[in-house]
C-alpha cells in the first residue's frame, strides 16, 4: 500500500505470518484455565491480536521525504500485526514533522501506531491500544 504527494512517499507492505519463522512464547495455564495464548513473539510484546496467532504482519515500511530516503528501523514495525492499510493517514506539520498513522487489529487486539519523522529522520513511534 502506498501514499504519495509532491514531497512525501510512504510504502507499507504486509506478508503472511509464518509461525515456524518465529519464536513463540505461550502462557502457562494453571489447573483452572486450559486456554493457551501467545504472550510474546521473538521475545517481544506484539500488537494486533489478543493472544491469537497473527495472520498478517507489517513486513516493510519505506519512506522518502523531498526525494531522500528516510531510514526506518525494522524494530519500528516488526512487532505489528493485522494491518489495515485502508486507515493510513500521513500528516505534515508546519515544522516538517511527519506523522504516519495506522489503525490495526483483528478485532480485540486493536491499536493505533504513529511513526514520527522530523527533518527527514525517524524519531520514534507512539503506540496506543487504549481503544481496546
Amino acid at each position: 500500500f502506498a501514499a504519495k504527494n509532491d514531497s512525501i512517499s510512504v510504502e507499507l507492505r504486509s506478508s503472511r505470518f509464518l509461525a515456524k519463522r518465529h519464536k513463540l512464547a505461550y502462557n502457562k495455564p494453571d489447573k483452572n484455565k486450559t486456554y493457551r495464548f501467545i504472550e510474546k513473539i521473538d521475545g517481544r510484546d506484539f500488537w494486533g491480536t489478543d493472544g491469537e496467532m497473527p495472520r498478517r504482519a507489517v513486513s516493510q515500511l519505506n519512506m522518502s521525504f523531498k526525494g531522500k530516503p528516510v531510514a526506518i528501523p525494522v524494530t519500528a514495525y516488526n512487532d505489528l500485526y493485522e494491518p489495515r492499510f485502508s486507515t493510513l493517514t500521513v500528516s505534515i506539520a508546519p515544522d516538517n514533522t511527519i506523522y504516519i498513522e495506522l489503525d490495526n487489529s483483528d478485532g480485540a487486539g486493536a491499536y493505533t501506531i504513529i511513526w514520527v519523522i522530523k527533518g527527514g529522520v525517524y524519531q520514534y513511534r507512539y503506540l496506543d491500544n487504549s481503544n481496546v
